[in-house]
């Protein structure tokens, strides 16, 4: 019988043996830090990828898990990833791209804790727009450096990366500069922002 330990480990032996990204060991164990610091039971995951931060998030938080992948291929990984963890009551996977998702059709009047935006790099400020309103704590963003190309002063030659980069910077300087927010950089992994709304405790 397959334990949560063995689980990790077979996704972690995938992502690599499959070039699929998933969050690195440092930011993960920011990330769990700053929930629980939130005090944070339901989460709002954009980006599930094979399920593995969904997984460890409802493990070490004991907390609830909503999760989106557009990716059929990698849907279909997380939900075999959340099976095998024995976790189907507690991370629950939604196929949509997160932009096109009638949220309130499955989610009416929902309010999660925190929300962890974690997909499409260029889309960041577009799904904080849609989905920041269901976070009552803490809004937490990564890969906001994105290989620490983000704050490089070089030319970057491939035209689609630089204008990922490009949405990556605005978006950064957008919601690190937002009045109704507070928010700041975390140098962690490939970068995290913490967001909060003003008046909110926060870290």
């Amino acid at each position: 019988m397959k334990t949560y330990i063995d689980v990790i480990a077979h996704m972690e032996q995938y992502a690599i043996d499959n070039q699929v990204p998933i969050i690195d060991s440092e930011s993960l164990t920011f990330l769990i830090q700053t929930l629980k610091q939130h005090e944070v039971t339901s989460i709002l995951e954009i980006g599930s990828a094979i399920g593995y931060s969904a997984i460890q998030m409802a493990v070490q938080l004991d907390a609830t898990v909503v999760s989106v992948e557009r990716d059929i291929e990698r849907f279909e990984q997380a939900q075999q990833n959340v099976a095998a963890a024995k976790l189907t009551n507690r991370v629950h996977l939604h196929l949509h791209d997160a932009l096109e998702w009638d949220f309130e059709a499955d989610y009416a009047e929902k309010q999660f804790d925190a929300l962890f935006i974690d997909a499409a790099k260029g889309k960041n400020l577009q799904m904080f727009e849609k989905f920041a309103p269901y976070a009552k704590k803490v809004i937490i963003t990564d890969n906001v450096l994105y290989h620490g190309l983000v704050e490089t002063t070089e030319r970057i030659r491939n035209r689609r990366t630089r204008q990922m980069i490009n949405k990556i910077r605005q978006y950064n300087e957008w919601i690190l500069n937002h009045p109704e927010y507070d928010s700041h950089l975390e140098r962690v992994g490939d970068g995290l922002i913490i967001t909060v709304r003003k008046g909110e405790t926060h870290v």
